[in-house]
């Protein structure tokens, strides 16, 4: 998989955990949601960090 894939995951996974969040029916959507959050974050900070193809160092 390439950085670009990992980044728009961790987007995708961002967006679901604020829905998660701020859903009022799910008493643990909160937690669950915050957590998805934090995984992404850390996700995009590994794919911002991945070396692209065919570009020099």
């Amino acid at each position: 998989m390439s950085a670009r894939s990992f980044e728009r995951a961790s987007l995708w996974g961002m967006g679901a955990g604020v829905a998660l969040m701020l859903q009022p029916w799910w008493k643990r959507g909160m937690a669950v949601g915050f957590g998805v959050v934090l995984a992404s974050v850390v996700l995009q900070n590994v794919a911002a960090r991945w070396p692209a193809k065919g570009r020099a160092k």
